[in-house]
């Protein structure tokens, strides 16, 4: 994702890594800032105003949505969306909502949302599990 001059950069490894969110500037692609506070391995970004949502999955141990406060440079905090929340793989985002597909264990998946202004701290039902 692209916020400002910087280019933000999700990573995973199988490895353990010392940061899995980092920043770039957009004119010479130096490093800007990395935010060692995400927990875990992480996918794709979403940007709304001035914060990032960044998929945080462990591939596949863990289902969070990390918010990076873009300003300030640091991690706001980390939405757990629970046991059928896990393994999210992809992010979307349509008006004041974000959508993930969650492949739980990979034999059953879900859709979680989130409100990005309603619903700060709180854990996420998914709001439909589909069997593949």
């Amino acid at each position: 994702a692209i916020w400002n001059d910087h280019i933000l950069v999700s990573r995973a490894d199988i490895s353990p890594l010392p940061s899995y969110f980092q920043a770039y500037h957009t004119s010479d692609l130096s490093p800007a800032y990395e935010i060692t506070a995400v927990s875990e391995r992480s996918s794709q970004i979403e940007v709304a105003g001035d914060k990032a949502y960044v998929i945080v999955n462990g591939w596949g141990t863990v289902g969070k949505i990390a918010i990076i406060d873009l300003v300030g440079e640091q991690l706001e905090q980390e939405v757990d969306l629970g046991p059928e929340g896990l393994n999210p793989e992809a992010i979307y985002r349509q008006q004041g909502n974000l959508y993930t597909v969650n492949a739980i264990d990979w034999t059953v998946s879900s859709v979680s949302k989130y409100n990005i202004e309603e619903t700060i701290g709180q854990k996420f039902p998914p709001i439909k599990q589909l069997q593949h």
